[in-house]
């Protein structure tokens, strides 16, 4: 299943999407200090994705390509729940480039180990893992033929008068090999595991051309790197696929799925017990129709996040 997401960033800024992701806050509501939530969000969410899948027993690991203290992220990602962060400086990738195969194997590896202390070892019994993977091979510049080994016989990858559209989508059909294999081995070295595979999109390439009047009028409000509910600059998508089990999906209806209602749609596709703030969100997606930052009924969004606040889920200090 794949179906619409709408971001609040254009052409870079992926912390800003996962932030929203794995905390169920939109960045809009930072103001112009959301460039910089990672920093002083940290220490001051009680709730997010990892933080709840700890409680329901979960290890969390995150893969990460590069120095995980870009941005700030390490900290913010340790103190909202993962147990352990893969960066360069552990899985010591030659360079911040590589295949996504490279960045899928840590994780793969991760969840096919048996952890020394795991007295349970046959694997439907051992503790169960969230493992988010961020890659890097589809990123900027795209003036270069990656991985020029991996071409097939008769792939020419011109399909347009743009060179550097050609490269990103020759980078694309990569990654989606890398994944179907990725797939694959959990497949044949899992058997008959139950896994809950989500895929989405941080942000829409540099390239991506916007209509001159939309950039203008951007540009004149100042309104860059804010959500724009008319406008596609940030639309990408997410994708919902299972091994082992149907996960329970939304129902289609919403224009477009807002990032920071992604891990409710995680929770309720995995069949997770919801928690009073799982079940509060629910009833804000439902009622939003997939909007969050952008939700006509901005009462309801200011009345649930007063909440967060005032039961301690989300502290100001």
């Amino acid at each position: 299943m794949t179906r619409a997401l709408r971001v609040e960033t254009f052409g870079g800024g992926t912390w800003l999407t996962d932030f929203s992701v794995l905390t169920g806050l939109p960045t809009r509501s930072f103001g112009h200090m959301r460039n910089f939530v990672a920093q002083f969000m940290t220490g001051r969410i009680r709730h997010s994705l990892p933080q709840y899948l700890k409680a329901c027993g979960y290890e969390t690991v995150m893969v990460y390509p590069t120095n995980a203290d870009f941005a700030g992220v390490k900290r913010l990602y340790t103190a909202i729940g993962f147990d352990r962060v893969i960066d360069s400086r552990i899985h010591r990738a030659a360079n911040g480039r590589q295949r996504d195969a490279f960045y899928l194997g840590q994780a793969a590896d991760v969840l096919e180990a048996i952890p020394a202390d795991d007295a349970m070892g046959a694997p439907e019994q051992r503790r169960p893992r969230f493992v988010v993977i961020s890659t890097m091979a589809a990123h900027s510049p795209w003036d270069f033929r990656f991985a020029p080994d991996a071409l097939r016989p008769g792939e020419t990858l011109r399909w347009n008068k743009d060179a550097e559209i050609d490269e990103y989508l020759w980078r694309l059909i990569l990654a989606k090999r890398d994944r179907d294999a990725f797939r694959a081995r959990l497949a044949r070295n899992l058997p008959g595991q139950r896994i809950l595979f989500v895929d989405y999109g941080d942000h829409q390439p540099a390239l991506a051309r916007m209509p001159l009047e939309e950039a203008t009028r951007i540009a004149n409000e100042g309104s860059f790197w804010q959500l724009d509910p008319a406008s596609k600059a940030f639309s990408t998508y997410y994708a919902i696929a299972a091994q082992g089990f149907v996960p329970s999906l939304p129902a289609p209806g919403q224009v477009a799925l807002e990032a920071a209602h992604l891990p409710t749609v995680i929770v309720e596709a995995a069949g997770l017990p919801l928690d009073p703030v799982f079940s509060k969100r629910v009833r804000l997606m439902q009622h939003c129709r997939g909007l969050y930052a952008s939700c006509a009924d901005r009462a309801a969004v200011l009345t649930f996040q007063r909440w967060l606040t005032d039961a301690g889920w989300v502290s100001q200090r």
